[in-house]
């Protein structure tokens, strides 16, 4: 018996199945925190934006079209998570930047 496909498994998850949401994790954590760190350049910090990919892609996914690649569906909400990740960086460095001076 073959294992169910990605898309699969995010359908069963948007109807509530949480072991199916748990196995997305687990076979698209190592991918996204790759593609994470080639991002933000800093291994902990991609570490952290993917748990918060996954955070987001469980409370949106409501929102997934199973006719569509989850991967590609995830990827984007991990693009989406960084650059705000990177941003609130840039402006926490400027705001202790001013207050040190």
């Amino acid at each position: 018996m073959n294992a169910p496909s990605a898309e699969e498994l995010a359908a069963s998850a948007r109807d509530g199945n949480r072991s199916s949401f748990d196995e997305l994790v687990v076979r698209y954590r190592p991918r996204l925190v790759a593609f994470l760190a080639r991002r933000l350049a800093d291994a902990s910090e991609a570490e952290d934006v993917a748990q918060e990919t996954f955070l987001r892609a469980c409370d949106r996914i409501a929102q997934y079209d199973p006719s569509r690649p989850f991967g590609t569906w995830l990827f984007a909400i991990g693009k989406h998570v960084a650059t705000n990740h990177v941003v609130a960086r840039c402006r926490r460095e400027v705001r202790e930047t001013r207050g040190a001076s």
